[in-house]
């Protein structure tokens, strides 16, 4: 039922979108992409963003697909996303103007989500992964 959560439950709906949709990335990478990491072609074992989410915490990029690809944990947190490496991923797998594109959708103000648009998505990310299995 989507109704059933209140303003006090978005934290844990937070945190349950975020497993389910980095669960999705990986699964869409490996069938797509042969499980490569965007930036450096070595096995991806996370999800990583192109625009971070401490520079973009609004979740219309937070949950972005195309912001978000596989990384590995070296490019992704050890060289904090591999953003020259990661740009050149992007422009290969969608064209040269997908970075403007997710530049401007940054730019967007966005009000925080409801409970109710983080039920709608964990449903919308659990059908999604259940059609890649």
């Amino acid at each position: 039922m989507l109704n059933k959560y209140s303003k006090k439950d978005i934290p844990k709906l937070k945190r349950k979108l975020t497993k389910i949709f980095n669960k999705f990335i990986l699964a869409r990478d490996r069938k797509k992409f042969g499980g490569k990491c965007i930036s450096c072609n070595s096995l991806a074992t996370q999800a990583g963003h192109y625009f971070s989410t401490s520079q973009c915490p609004q979740p219309s990029m937070v949950y972005n697909e195309r912001n978000v690809h596989g990384q590995d944990s070296h490019c992704n947190c050890w060289l904090h996303g591999n953003q020259n490496d990661y740009r050149l991923g992007l422009q290969k797998r969608y064209g040269y103007d997908v970075v403007e594109e997710l530049n401007i959708q940054r730019s967007f103000k966005q009000n925080p989500w409801t409970a109710f648009e983080y039920q709608v998505m964990i449903n919308e990310y659990e059908k999604k992964l259940k059609e890649l299995m």
